[in-house]
C-alpha cells in the first residue's frame, strides 16, 4: 500500500514501522500542498494527517480534498474538537483517532 504521511515532524519512528510492514511511504509532507503534490503524482491509499499539522482545518479541508483522488484520510494526533467535527461531517472522512497512534495498532 502506498501511505502518504502528513505532519510537522519528521515521523521517522512511524515511516519506519510502514517500511518494515512493507507499505511504500510518501513524505512527510508539511503541508497542503506538497500533500497534494505527493497524492497526485503517487496515488496514495492511505494519507495519515496529523490534525494540527497546519491548523484543524486545514487538516480537514486537505483530507476532503484527498477523498476526491480515492484517498482515504485518517487524521493522527489530538482529537477534533466538536465544531471541527461538524466540519468534516458529511465528507464521508473517518472519524479522528483519539491520543496518538500506534504504530503497531494501526498495522495490526
Amino acid at each position: 500500500m502506498i501511505v502518504l504521511v502528513v505532519t510537522n515532524d519528521s515521523a521517522a519512528r512511524l515511516k519506519n514501522e510502514l517500511h518494515r510492514a512493507g507499505h511504500t511511504v510518501l513524505g512527510p509532507a508539511s503541508s497542503a500542498s506538497d500533500a497534494m503534490s505527493f497524492a497526485r503524482e503517487h496515488k496514495p491509499q492511505l494519507a495519515l494527517i496529523d490534525v494540527e499539522f497546519d491548523g484543524r482545518a486545514a487538516a480537514i479541508d486537505l483530507a476532503r480534498e484527498l477523498a476526491s483522488l480515492d484517498t482515504f484520510s485518517i487524521f493522527t494526533g489530538a482529537e477534533l474538537p466538536r465544531r471541527s467535527k461538524r466540519h468534516a461531517r458529511g465528507w464521508n472522512l473517518w472519524r479522528a483517532l483519539a491520543g496518538q497512534v500506534k504504530s503497531r495498532r494501526l498495522l495490526s
